[in-house]
């Protein structure tokens, strides 16, 4: 074929998609049913037809719908290779950043946000009823928790917005060499205090200035249902504004399977917590759940 008719061809093909466009996917598909053509370096690729694109090429869609890009018998599908971030990048572009995440632009400034798929998605676990402290029993059940000073049964506040009055400990579950953002532990929270008061929980760093329960004094003890975020470290802290009697029941964790301990580091977990360890190991080795 010469070139002034490979370049005719070219153009019947261009004409013939433009016509199709507005008839819908089925339409362009029996509209244009020539043998692969190449398009021009630069240029648009027809739509529905077989072309052999070069990396200066694009795609373009004239209908109003979206384009959908697909293969058809044993083609290979198509591939978003490795590539940094590039700067100047318009809105719905996707790319891989360099630390193989893809990533999507918006915003109108080429801002870029992670695409998650569902083995990013943290999962909900209940657990069998768990109780990690209990501070006015003799002895108290305190093996989770340090970083406090108690009296009277009741964890004392050390009155400073920047350190926590206790620590609870919690990688025996969760293993804090992955990335345990997103995660959180779900509990019961039990307090009493002799004056009114309230107790605070959170992940990590100064106190957020938030609370889980208020208490109402005279020692009379309210419970409340508490989601918190964990520490990087594995851990959450708790903060009082009055010597606070507490007593903690883990029900759950929402974290991915890869996040929970097992084998030595489940060795740290208190006799009580085997069988909740048993559960997490038996989520994170289930090959049925998506890995990260």
């Amino acid at each position: 074929m010469s070139e002034e008719n490979a370049v005719d061809r070219r153009k019947l093909l261009r004409r013939a998609g433009t016509v199709a466009a507005g008839v819908g996917a089925a339409g362009v598909a029996s509209a244009i049913a020539a043998s692969p053509a190449s398009a021009a370096a630069g240029e648009a690729l027809v739509q529905g037809s077989n072309e052999t694109a070069g990396v200066a090429n694009s795609i373009n869609s004239t209908a109003s719908s979206t384009l959908t890009l697909s293969n058809s018998g044993s083609g290979a599908p198509l591939t978003l290779p490795a590539k940094a971030w590039p700067s100047g990048l318009a809105d719905g572009s996707i790319v891989f950043d360099s630390g193989q995440g893809l990533n999507y632009a918006w915003g109108g400034n080429g801002s870029q946000a992670a695409v998650y798929d569902s083995s990013w998605v943290p999962i909900v676990v209940p657990t069998p009823p768990l109780r990690v402290l209990v501070t006015f029993t003799s002895p108290a059940q305190m093996g989770l928790a340090s970083g406090y000073s108690m009296s009277g049964g009741k964890i004392n506040p050390k009155n400073s917005a920047t350190v926590p009055d206790m620590l609870v400990d919690l990688s025996w579950a969760l293993d804090p060499a992955t990335d345990l953002s997103g995660t959180a532990v779900q509990f019961n929270l039990t307090a009493f205090s002799a004056a009114a008061g309230w107790v605070a929980a959170w992940d990590e760093g100064p106190w957020p200035s938030n609370s889980n329960i208020n208490t109402p004094g005279n020692n009379t003890a309210i419970a409340n249902f508490c989601q918190v975020a964990v520490g990087s470290d594995g851990k959450i802290r708790f903060k009082m504004n009055r010597p606070t009697a507490l007593i903690i029941d883990i029900l759950g964790f929402v974290a991915w399977p890869g996040n929970f301990t097992t084998g030595d580091a489940a060795a740290k977990a208190p006799a009580a917590a085997q069988k909740v360890t048993k559960t997490l190991a038996g989520i994170r080795n289930s090959a049925k759940l998506p890995r990260r």
